[in-house]
């Protein structure tokens, strides 16, 4: 049995060492895949079977020929994959160069989505929905507060105006309570004097002035300090204004005599009469009415009386 075999495979050696070399001599491009020469050559190989097992029988040059087939293709398939790898390394760079650039473009990005949500206040970032919540808040607060000063300014001025109101009134009734005094003060004044000028006037008499008592009237402008002296039908008086002085009119004649300074006498129809010191002047009861003024301050000697009446 065994020799048998032996003849069965040298029998094969010929067939297959031309199988082999009509492959070898194939071109590269038109070789067969391995796979068909594997079915190849395991179709063409004679078989024999032995204890129930199949058994082929190969020459050798034909396994060297597949065996430098397989490491061609073998070969083939490592360069195939080193320029595979060589291009995926290259794609990866630039992958990794893209991700790189698409990573910066994303933060660029995100940064100008960022900056369009944001408003950046003193270096501190702000929502825009937060700023104008807080910049609505704080704009409200403002107009709220401006709003309420308005209406404490306005109350201000309305108390300001009431009491200014009641302060004049206040000041109005007090000028007329004063002025009503003082001419109470200067009626018991001249009372008293023309009681004094009665006990002390008799005849031809001298008129001692430091003895009388001044009394303070109020004119329109200024006040005049008056010594008076009243006989029956007659009344003499000293008198001084002030400066600025300004009298009310009046209708009842005088005799005016300037002891010092200088004054105007300003009649109702518009005629001025200025007296200097040493200049006197006259005018009759009712027949114009009349008034005083005075810049710098005069003292006078005024008579009036039942002489100055017309129908006297």
């Amino acid at each position: 049995m065994r020799f048998n075999l032996i003849v069965l495979f040298i029998s094969l050696v010929p067939n297959c060492n031309l199988l082999a070399q009509s492959k070898e001599h194939l071109p590269e491009a038109k070789r067969p895949s391995l796979e068909v020469r594997y079915h190849a050559i395991k179709s063409e190989s004679q078989t024999f079977v032995r204890n129930d097992q199949i058994y082929k029988v190969v020459k050798e040059n034909v396994l060297e020929a597949f065996w430098r087939s397989v490491k061609d293709s073998l070969h083939q398939r490592q360069r195939y994959v080193a320029k595979a790898n060589t291009k995926i390394d290259t794609l990866t760079s630039q992958k990794n160069t893209f991700e790189r650039l698409l990573t910066i473009q994303n933060a660029s990005m995100q940064e100008v989505l960022f900056d369009s949500k944001h408003i950046t206040i003193l270096g501190i970032p702000f929502s825009k929905g937060v700023f104008i919540v807080f910049f609505s808040v704080l704009i409200g607060s403002l107009g709220f507060s401006l709003c309420a000063a308005l209406t404490r300014v306005r109350y201000t001025n309305r108390m300001l105006k009431e009491n200014m109101r009641i302060m004049e009134s206040v000041s109005n009734e007090y000028k007329l309570f004063k002025k009503k005094s003082l001419e109470r003060q200067a009626k018991l004044s001249r009372q008293l004097q023309d009681e004094r000028n009665k006990l002390n006037v008799e005849g031809n008499s001298k008129i001692d002035w430091s003895s009388i008592a001044k009394t303070h009237n109020d004119g329109e402008m200024g006040t005049a300090l008056s010594q008076t002296l009243q006989f029956e039908g007659l009344r003499i008086r000293l008198v001084e204004y002030s400066a600025g002085y300004m009298a009310d009119w009046s209708n009842r004649g005088h005799l005016v005599h300037c002891l010092e300074g200088e004054f105007v006498s300003e009649l109702e129809n518009g005629n001025l009469f200025t007296l200097t010191k040493g200049m006197t002047y006259v005018v009759s009861d009712h027949l114009n009415s009349q008034r005083s003024v005075t810049k710098q301050g005069v003292k006078l000697l005024m008579i009036d009386g039942d002489f100055l009446r017309l129908n006297r």
